[in-house]
């Protein structure tokens, strides 16, 4: 077998291919140390000492890291991933969180990595894959015990001072993980890419922790502020949430960029507002959320719902009529006016409004023929009540306010709702 085709038998991930390379790279290079004095011995009275001398000892030194940089390769392939593979920290900021699904594959590398780290100890690529393991095993001890000796042969890898730092900060080292992530390129950016995969596992407290280190960090950051915001509204902490968003929203009316949805973001922060009866802030979340994102329907009926409680109603419909221009074949467009005309008590105006809505979609949800049969029974219209009534029920069944509403339309009563 040809030692420079050893690569591409690893990828192949035979095994049989594998072992013969380390067994004749181990015997190689056991032969030329055992043997390399007598081979010198003979050497000098043939007269070409330096030329075997120097090959004896380049074999003794390349062999061994060949088969090191091929247990590797092997072992990156059976884990199925590539984080550590190319030497950009960009690669690897999802790795320590969205590994537990390859976790069994990875152990079984675990091995070469081990047996890689013995042929050549500088190998830092089989180092931080030790480490990589031990990091989502929940080992931070072991893993940092591989990371400080994988940093001291590779000083200028990023993975090093980031993994170090989550490794700290997992043992309860806010300061030294701090310390360690300073030394990035751009460690805003590794902390927050942490956080959004953490987000997007559903580990929303966790996230928390690596967004409030950015923000700490980096206090001029909106993006911090605002992810941070993001995850607290997720997690139904309201009121931080609101001082984040305010934070964020400050410093980002300064730099004009951000990586965060801005649009989603202030639509959350906008719901919160509300829950505030704080409408005029309200407003000036829902029309940032509509500049960043112009014509997009949810902003612009939630615009027409404040406006109305404001008690604005030419702008309430001016924003309910744009709705129903961008999303003129949703019924939930038509279901929004309607529910401003009930805020208005302006009954027949609302059920209109709510029979276009189930005209445009009449396969769509249930609240869509649930407060039409509402305002068919405060008007009066029993039989359209129940009909419209029973559909919502056949759509969501069990609901208890659509069952109340049935009852009090078939005993022609209005309820109290």
């Amino acid at each position: 077998m040809h030692l420079e085709h050893a690569d591409a038998c690893v990828a192949t991930l035979s095994d049989q291919c594998l072992h013969i390379y380390i067994v004749v790279t181990t015997l190689g290079v056991k032969f030329l140390r055992m043997n390399g004095v007598l081979v010198v011995s003979l050497a000098k009275r043939k007269g070409f000492v330096i030329g075997l001398a120097l090959l004896s000892l380049g074999w003794s030194l390349w062999l061994p890291r060949l088969a090191s940089s091929a247990l590797v390769n092997r072992g990156a392939l059976l884990c199925k991933d590539t984080y550590l593979a190319s030497g950009g920290i960009d690669c690897i900021l999802s790795a320590p969180v969205d590994s537990r699904t390859r976790i069994s594959v990875c152990e079984a590398a675990y091995g070469d990595f081990a047996i890689a780290a013995r042929y050549d100890p500088s190998n830092d690529r089989a180092l931080l894959w030790l480490a990589y393991v031990e990091l989502v095993r929940g080992n931070y001890e072991a893993a940092q015990a591989y990371l400080l000796t994988g940093a001291k042969a590779s000083s200028n890898n990023q993975f090093y001072p980031f993994l170090l730092g989550m490794t700290s900060y997992a043992l309860g080292k806010p300061d030294q993980a701090m310390a360690y992530w300073a030394q990035l390129d751009n460690a805003e950016k590794a902390l927050l890419s942490v956080g959004d995969r953490l987000q997007w596992q559903g580990e929303d407290r966790q996230a928390v922790k690596y967004y409030r280190v950015a923000v700490s960090m980096y206090a001029g950051s909106s993006d911090a502020h605002l992810k941070l915001a993001e995850a607290l509204y997720t997690l139904g902490e309201s009121d931080e949430a609101l001082l984040y968003y305010g934070l964020g929203f400050d410093k980002l009316g300064r730099s004009n960029s951000a990586s965060v949805n801005v649009g989603e973001a202030s639509y959350h922060q906008a719901l919160i507002l509300i829950g505030h009866d704080r409408y005029a802030e309200a407003i000036l979340a829902l029309e940032r959320a509509n500049i960043w994102h112009p014509g997009y329907p949810i902003y612009t009926s939630a615009l027409g719902k404040v406006y109305g409680l404001l008690g604005d109603y030419e702008k309430a419909e001016y924003w309910l009529n744009e709705t129903v221009r961008i999303s003129p074949a949703s019924g939930s467009a038509y279901w929004e006016y309607g529910n401003y005309y009930m805020q208005r008590q302006m009954f027949k105006q609302a059920v209109l409004k709510f029979e276009q809505a189930v005209a445009v979609e009449p396969q769509g949800p249930a609240y869509l023929y649930g407060n039409l049969g509402l305002a068919y029974l405060i008007l009066g219209d029993t039989d359209r009540a129940i009909q419209a009534l029973r559909e919502a029920l056949r759509r969501d069944p069990g609901n208890s306010t659509y069952e109340g509403w049935l009852a009090a339309a078939l005993s022609t009563k209005i309820p109290n709702e």
